[in-house]
């Protein structure tokens, strides 16, 4: 064989190889012959086959979603991009999703409790001390009815290990957080708080087993079981009620995670996880009421971190009946517990006065990267405004103000922008803006 047909037998044979990868792909999403695995995290899942139909051609929706849903079933897909996201986890330390950092021992952070600590987009003075005034004025309210109000924060990780952050982080000149004005704020007005982060901290060192899980941003299933206890304690002596008993069970020590414990690992689909750490996973027995006893009502309103001490403690000590968990309050309009909702789950429709004043406690409880200029996601300013509603004379003057603001030059598009954003027209954008800076003022 002449060194020329050598050239064109390799050449041959490296353009048939090309074809054959080419092909792999398609012939294994038809044939299925290596079974394939499922994404986890913010996956949803393959999309469905579009229907074809003149209408969905001439809008141009049927070819994306027919491109979309080919592309879902390209063979070896998922393995294609779990390999992508093992790459620069292994050998860089880095991960694939702009949310999720790598820290020191591999200890994983979701973006928001880290920026939080360092002080990114700290609040400004005149909504802090809004939302403070506001609340006083709602918690007295409250308490000249019988009822209590009480704010409780949730540990961040950021805050609870900062010597774990990534590098970039722990090297940045940090200023005071949101949730540390915040709280120093409540103190000096007498706001009802409840400092569960600050908790929690004081255990680090005395903890039996890890107050927050490596892969997950959420406080372990143990750090729950402890923070409902204390949380629970707490309540009792303040409505100086003997609230229903329970007893706190040794449960199971594992290396598989359970719950939210790997709530940041299971997005980032490594084919190749990193070692399972040892948690614990306590148990929580509530007992039958004895005479004298009661479950109280509670409105609770706040994040995710609600759910991790609902489950386990507070659907046992509140009246689960009569309750209610509006999860991120007026913001997210979402009613989550109980299950049953005479009322139904529409808060637009809700008199949300009446629900604020139905309840014996309303316990607002937030973690500290969510402590930003929300604060509260819309209770202090909704309630507020219930409890202390605009005389006409406000009226007017909020009319005025928003007759200026709507006046004042703004950038090019900036009310369409805002409208997209919010799906608000220009004139509720103003609107609210003139509430807003009314309220810091009166």
């Amino acid at each position: 064989m002449t060194p020329a047909s050598v050239k064109v037998y390799a050449k041959r044979l490296m353009a048939a190889a090309l074809l054959l990868l080419l092909m792999l792909p398609a012939a294994q999403a038809k044939f299925e012959w290596f079974p394939s695995d499922s994404l986890e995290g913010y996956y949803e899942g393959p999309a469905p086959h579009p229907e074809l139909s003149w209408e969905a051609l001439t809008s141009n929706t049927y070819q994306p979603a027919l491109e979309r849903y080919l592309e879902d079933r390209l063979g070896f897909r998922v393995w294609f991009i779990k390999w992508r996201g093992q790459v620069p986890y292994s050998l860089f330390h880095e991960t694939k999703d702009p949310n999720i950092f790598v820290g020191r021992n591999g200890v994983l952070f979701d973006s928001r409790p880290l920026y939080a600590y360092i002080g990114k987009d700290p609040v400004e003075e005149a909504a802090l001390q809004r939302h403070i005034r506001h609340l006083r004025v709602v918690q007295d309210t409250l308490a000249r009815r019988g009822k209590l109000f009480l704010f409780v924060t949730a540990a961040s990780k950021a805050s609870f290990a900062p010597e774990d952050m990534p590098t970039y982080f722990r090297k940045y000149p940090r200023q005071a957080s949101n949730y540390e004005r915040y709280t120093a704020a409540m103190r000096k007005a007498g706001i009802n708080l409840f400092d569960l982060s600050h908790i929690v901290r004081q255990w680090k060192d005395t903890a039996s087993y890890p107050l927050f899980p490596p892969y997950g941003t959420h406080w372990s299933n143990y750090t729950a079981t402890l923070a409902g206890d204390t949380l629970v304690r707490y309540l009792e002596g303040r409505l100086g009620q003997d609230l229903r008993d329970y007893r706190l069970l040794p449960g199971e020590i594992s290396d598989q995670a359970r719950d939210q414990d790997e709530d940041l690992l299971k997005p980032l689909n490594l084919p190749i996880p990193p070692p399972p750490r040892t948690m614990k996973y306590p148990q929580v027995e509530y007992l039958p009421l004895k005479p004298g006893q009661r479950r109280p009502t509670a409105l609770l309103i706040g994040d995710s971190f609600v759910f991790t001490i609902l489950y386990n403690h507070l659907q046992h000590v509140f009246d689960d009946k009569a309750s209610r968990f509006w999860f991120y309050n007026v913001i997210n309009q979402s009613i989550v517990w109980p299950g049953e909702l005479p009322e139904g789950n529409n808060m637009k429709v809700l008199d949300r006065r009446a629900q604020y004043l139905a309840r014996d406690i309303v316990l607002v409880m937030f973690t500290e990267y969510n402590m930003d200029q929300h604060l509260d996601y819309g209770f202090s300013d909704d309630a507020y405004k219930l409890f202390v509603p605009y005389s006409h004379t406000d009226s007017l003057k909020v009319s005025a103000l928003a007759k200026q603001i709507a006046q004042r030059p703004v950038p090019k598009d900036y009310w369409w922008a805002k409208g997209v954003e919010t799906g608000m027209s220009m004139d509720q954008l103003v609107r609210q803006a003139a509430e807003a800076k009314y309220d810091s003022l009166r």
